[in-house]
């Protein structure tokens, strides 16, 4: 299941939909707007397999390079639609 942090902008998903990209996204499909880190993480580790797609630089604490599940931290300049694609197109949909 792919997860997105909250940070990700309408345009995003709306172009990881056209792409046919399955996900849900904190604060809209799972979880609540404004959810702290601390409070993600129990939520991700609920879920069957999730995958996790952040910009946020906290999320690179080693705490959370313990945790049995994927986490992707996204660092792409401007988050144009070609590097976009190159992140999820290996993503099993």
């Amino acid at each position: 299941m792919i997860i997105l942090d909250e940070n990700f902008v309408e345009s995003q998903r709306q172009l990881l939909q056209s792409w046919r990209f399955s996900f849900k996204q904190i604060g809209l499909d799972i979880g609540r707007e404004g959810m702290k880190d601390d409070e993600i993480i129990p939520l991700l580790q609920q879920l069957k397999h999730p995958t996790f797609f952040t910009m946020d630089a906290d999320f690179l604490n080693r705490a959370y390079a313990m945790l049995a599940m994927a986490l992707y931290f996204l660092m792409l300049p401007n988050m144009n639609r070609p590097s976009l694609y190159g992140v999820f197109c290996g993503i099993k949909k």
